[in-house]
């Protein structure tokens, strides 16, 4: 599970240097009074395609390089059709390596260079799904929340919120959490983690109601923290640690989805209809394409 561990593995470094970029694009909306963690995501993002940006312009090529090869693969194969003795299929292999090595590429060519930034996606989407642990502004102010609460302390009625709750808390169970870190031997500051992560994946409604398990004073800290979280997560009127599902399908969070489907639905018509371009204009030049 990744949760609250910035380190381990092999997107433990890669996910926390973006960690820093995320914390230092945060902490400088904060300092010009607009700290949101969706602006913050919106910048880290871009940057993180800008970085991406050589790899994915030699993927891009390496595939158009393999659109004007084929058909010389092809004829080769179409060549040695039916030949199965080792003597031609030798010289098959070492034809079509001839060919490779003709336009200086290989057959995985384009797959190295998706294979390149595999790790450094995965580690993006480790930094957005846990804010808290890249983000120390944020990071403190369930802190605090949690020191409010009384600390690991509280874990009892923790449990037992999730317990009554379960059905409504998406994304999160005991298990993932070790139950709060009582499953093993977790130090003090791990078992906190563990409540920031069960905290992280509560909506205002959740948060409010559990605030209701404790002292007035408390509450009181509760509220003044989450009001200021939530400021922070809030992004063009939606929550942004919010689930989609969490408020039922019928709420304005279902468009986070449904949005994302449709711009990945535009993103792959429009490189089909670059392909076709690509295929039918003989004349172009193929790489220019």
């Amino acid at each position: 599970m990744i949760f609250l561990t910035a380190h381990g593995g092999l997107l433990g470094p890669i996910a926390t240097l973006f960690g820093y970029l995320m914390n230092g694009i945060y902490l400088g909306l904060d300092k010009i009074g607009i700290g949101n963690i969706g602006i913050a995501i919106i910048i880290f993002t871009l940057i993180t395609r800008l970085i991406l940006y050589p790899f994915t312009v030699r993927q891009q090529k390496s595939s158009k390089l393999m659109a004007i090869i084929q058909p010389e693969i092809k004829a080769i194969q179409q060549k040695y059709e039916g030949k199965t003795d080792q003597q031609s299929m030798l010289a098959q292999q070492a034809e079509i390596k001839a060919v490779y090595e003709k336009y200086g590429t290989s057959m995985t060519g384009s797959c190295v260079q998706l294979l390149i930034q595999m790790p450094i996606l995965f580690a993006l989407y480790r930094v957005i799904m846990n804010i808290p642990a890249y983000v120390p502004a944020i990071k403190e102010r369930f802190m605090t929340i949690v020191d409010a609460m009384g600390g690991t302390d509280a874990i009892d009625t923790l449990i037992k919120f999730y317990n009554d709750n379960s059905g409504t808390i998406k994304g999160i169970t005991l298990s993932q959490i070790h139950n709060f870190g009582r499953e093993g031997t977790y130090a003090v500051e791990a078992q906190k983690n563990f409540i920031i992560d069960f905290l992280y994946k509560l909506n205002p409604n959740q948060m409010q109601t559990l605030a209701n398990e404790f002292s007035a004073e408390a509450q009181n800290v509760m509220m003044v923290e989450m009001d200021a979280i939530n400021n922070a997560n809030s992004f063009l009127g939606l929550n942004l640690s919010t689930a989609p599902s969490a408020n039922g399908f019928l709420s304005p969070y279902i468009l986070i989805p449904i949005l994302a489907a449709l711009s990945q639905f535009l993103s792959v018509k429009i490189m089909q209809a670059q392909n076709k371009t690509n295929t039918e204009n003989n004349d172009a030049d193929t790489m220019q394409q």
